[in-house]
């Protein structure tokens, strides 16, 4: 199952995990899937210390699907006025 199948399915209660551009995993802890108009975000905390994000913050992503090919990304929102 992919993160993004995983991030929607209800049932799941497994950490996501998501790799960075060098190939390392990192797991997360689900916090909360979002819908706002045409988005949907889901807010996800390190399950580990993770450099640069406190305890008890969370990152968010948006949950993006390419209306060309069907393909479903995630994407780390740094935007301010977003979060």
């Amino acid at each position: 199952m992919s993160p993004i199948e995983q991030l929607l399915s209800e049932d799941n209660t497994d950490n996501i995990v998501l790799y960075d551009e060098n190939g390392t995993p990192t797991d997360f802890v689900q916090v909360a899937i979002i819908p706002v108009e045409d988005k949907t975000y889901a807010i996800l905390s390190p399950a580990a210390h993770m450099e640069g994000v406190e305890e008890d913050e969370g990152l968010v992503f948006s949950i993006d699907i390419d209306e060309t090919n069907g393909d479903a990304a995630l994407n780390l929102i740094d935007d301010s006025d977003v979060i």
